[in-house]
């Protein structure tokens, strides 16, 4: 599918062309050139922007810039349109990353003639688009904003469970693991029946990573032993969950492969937090983590048109999915999880988990069920998650977590180097062994540096879980935790840029005293008598007052799209 985002001042103009396109079998989003709406061609990766160029276009070329500027979306060709303009203009234009400038009056076919020779470079063409049919009753139902949210998700659950089915492999390997007697011949008899599986496995137990021997494994039992016990359990509930759903992409903005990636990460992180709180299940905890966003895929696949409507908008306002999804639809898809779930004979702890996950913050640290203990494992394992920018799903968001919650879960120090370290080598082995096709850990856009860069982080609001450090560590920016209420001057001349966590009891004097820190000094500045200041980014909650703050502060809240941060760090960097 060959994707454009369409920018116009003119909203009769813009509907035409958005039309014309979409005869074409081209997938049009209309967005506008403002700084958050980056997010969306961040989310989308179209393959071609079209945007109006009017007179006055500072905000059209600061946008056209930030594309060229960012390492994910430079080289999409940005295609301006608009009045005839002298050759100096466009020259102008061009510089600031405009790919090519087209005067009106358009004429639509040579633009589809220019769409095609711009595509060849990444071996797309324009398709003839499929015809489509009227929407299904459920459809409307579900898109209705008037409608019932019990009645969505009944047609939800009628469309879902005449399509699919829980895998029975699933539900004997948890039955397996409550039994106390149960062994690796038990495991056995259940994975033999079927014949896929089987295979699978014995090509994982005769893989580089155990043959150490020159034995090779003919049997499912002997691949058992040789595996081990957990890791089987955990590889035939991944392979059989994610068989569930083929890994063709439906909906522009979600990669099903990147989904799996930081599905499976969830589960290998909560399935560790769940070892160090003890008292567990950890195969339980494990397909908890692994299926935290099962409604998200089964969105994508049942309800592509209602997930796209979601997808961009939530892109739009840069949210978390399942606030932006029960703003627009009054249900999310928790709620359908909520409901199959039970039809699936899932147990109740994992049901538990999944649908509370979201809001394991406001347990107020009563855990008095198995359930809501390891929903607060799959909470902290999705922000850690996302914060290593392992795989994506639908949003970036994260958002501070109570001390007593990483407490509860035995880590009151927050995560380690060690930790995160023993994560990306899990994920990279349950890679191999589930044939996921490689792909890189790292930002969305990511941060140039164009000199030595470092970071120094004041955490004044003392949170455990400190995001943006896991982000910097697998983004290999140097960072140090420093401590506000020392002198300033012990910090001269080390930091580019000072990050301060606060909450809504960090005196403000404090906050302030962070701008005096003075910048490492570069070439030529010995010429300049001028005393130069680190900027500082304050991340805080959303009551705190940030017209408070000196002007050459930046405010994000502490709910936000980690992205945002990627964004202002690369903003103020490189201005």
């Amino acid at each position: 599918m060959v994707s454009l985002v369409l920018i116009s001042q003119n909203s009769r103009e813009e509907q035409i062309l958005k039309m014309a396109f979409e005869q074409q079998g081209i997938k049009v989003l209309v967005s506008k050139p403002t700084y958050h709406n980056y997010i969306t061609i961040v989310q989308f990766a179209p393959d071609l922007i079209l945007m109006e160029i009017p007179h006055i276009s500072t905000e059209q070329m600061d946008f056209s810039s930030r594309v060229r500027k960012y390492k994910k979306t430079r080289t999409i060709p940005v295609i301006g349109y608009g009045n005839k303009i002298s050759d100096m203009l466009k020259r102008g234009i061009y510089n600031q990353g405009v790919t090519m400038y087209i005067e009106r009056p358009l004429k639509f076919n040579n633009l589809i003639v220019l769409f095609g020779r711009l595509l060849k470079n990444v071996n797309k063409t324009i398709e003839a688009k499929v015809q489509i049919t009227d929407k299904e009753r459920d459809l409307e139902l579900i898109m209705n904003s008037d409608a019932p949210a019990s009645q969505k998700i009944e047609a939800m659950i009628r469309h879902v469970s005449a399509l699919l089915a829980f895998p029975f492999t699933i539900a004997k390997v948890l039955q397996i693991t409550q039994d106390d007697k149960s062994g690796a011949g038990h495991l056995a008899h259940a994975i033999v029946t079927d014949p896929a599986m089987s295979t699978h496995l014995l090509k994982v137990a005769n893989s580089v990573f155990f043959a150490s021997s020159n034995r090779r494994i003919n049997s499912i039992q002997d691949s058992i032993v040789r595996i081990g016990f957990m890791e089987t359990k955990k590889i035939i509930m991944s392979m059989t969950v994610m068989k569930l759903f083929d890994s063709k992409n439906k909906n522009l903005g979600f990669d099903r492969i990147d989904f799996w990636y930081h599905s499976l990460a969830v589960g290998l992180i909560a399935e560790r937090i769940g070892r160090m709180m003890g008292d567990l299940n950890l195969e339980e905890v494990f397909l908890a983590g692994l299926i935290h966003d099962l409604g998200i895929i089964i969105l994508d696949e049942y309800f592509p048109s209602v997930f796209s409507k979601v997808l961009e908008l939530n892109a739009q306002n840069g949210a978390l999915f399942s606030e932006t999804m029960l703003g627009m639809l009054k249900v999310t898809h928790n709620d359908l999880i909520a409901n199959l779930f039970p039809s699936w004979k899932i147990p109740q702890n994992i049901t538990d988990a999944v649908t509370l996950q979201e809001n394991a913050d406001q347990f107020n640290e009563a855990l008095d069920t198995q359930g809501k203990k390891i929903a607060v494992c799959v909470a902290i394992a999705n922000i850690v998650a996302k914060s290593l920018h392992i795989g994506k799903e639908c949003d970036e968001f994260i958002k501070p977590l109570p001390d007593w919650l990483l407490k509860s879960a035995h880590i009151p120090y927050g995560i380690q180097s060690d930790f995160i370290d023993h994560i990306i080598h899990n994920v990279e082995v349950f890679r191999s062994f589930l044939g996921l096709e490689k792909r890189e850990y790292t930002a969305q856009t990511g941060v140039e540096k164009s000199e030595p860069l470092k970071i120094a982080i004041a955490n004044t609001a003392g949170n455990a879980l400190v995001s943006p450090a896991i982000y910097f560590t697998i983004e290999k920016i140097p960072f140090e935790f420093i401590d506000a209420e020392k002198e300033m001057s012990d910090y001269h001349g080390k930091y580019n840029l000072i990050l301060a966590i606060i909450d809504s009891d960090t005196n403000i004097n404090i906050i302030e005293t962070l701008g005096k820190i003075i910048l490492p000094s570069k070439s030529g500045d010995e010429l300049s008598t001028e005393i130069k200041y680190a900027p500082v980014i304050v991340i805080g909650p959303s009551n705190f007052d940030s017209s408070k703050l000196p002007q050459n502060f930046t405010f994000i809240n502490n709910r936000y799209d980690l992205r945002m941060l990627d964004l202002k760090l690369e903003e103020i960097l490189n201005p």
